[in-house]
């Protein structure tokens, strides 16, 4: 299971939500001087992420958790939104390839191209689809236990009240 901690900072009956800092490992190798990840680190910044989970635990507000996914989401997650995309952008471009060459098309590449980005965008949208619709449970991070109670925690903003 990946791990990280967090604090409660929302509870909506059987939810909670939760803020986990962002850590990036940049300053641990002897190339984070010069590493492209240090980069985006400093542009992005350390903020915190909020996710939504379910509250198993019944924390409270302000409560330490630890909060978790099985590597095996995380790796499915991974070859589905990489891997997958990918494939369509490849099998695409044979695709039309193919059939430029099927028609004596007598430039093949811009082809090539379309038939890739329609590939791409098809996968995407698939992706999109199947993962809105019947992958939010089975992705969705847990409270592994409660470490300590009641941190001081300030209350959400909501967007609304800002006006």
């Amino acid at each position: 299971m990946i791990e990280t901690d967090g604090i409660v900072t929302a509870v909506e009956g059987n939810r909670a939500w939760v803020e986990a800092g962002r850590r990036s490992s940049c300053g641990h190798c002897d190339a984070s001087t010069s590493c492209g990840g240090s980069l985006f680190a400093e542009l992005f910044g350390n903020r915190a992420v909020r996710v939504e989970v379910e509250n198993i635990h019944n924390a409270k507000i302000g409560d330490r958790v630890i909060i978790g996914l099985p590597e095996r989401m995380m790796i499915s997650g991974s070859l589905r939104l990489y891997l997958l995309p990918l494939l369509g952008l490849f099998f695409g471009a044979v695709a039309g390839e193919y059939f430029s060459c099927h028609f004596a098309v007598e430039s093949t590449e811009p082809w090539a191209i379309l038939g890739g980005l329609l590939g791409l965008t098809a996968t995407l949208f698939i992706l999109h689809r199947v993962l809105s619709t019947n992958s939010r449970e089975r992705f969705q991070v847990v409270i592994v236990r409660r470490t300590s109670v009641e941190v001081a925690v300030e209350p959400p903003v909501i967007a609304h009240e800002k006006e």
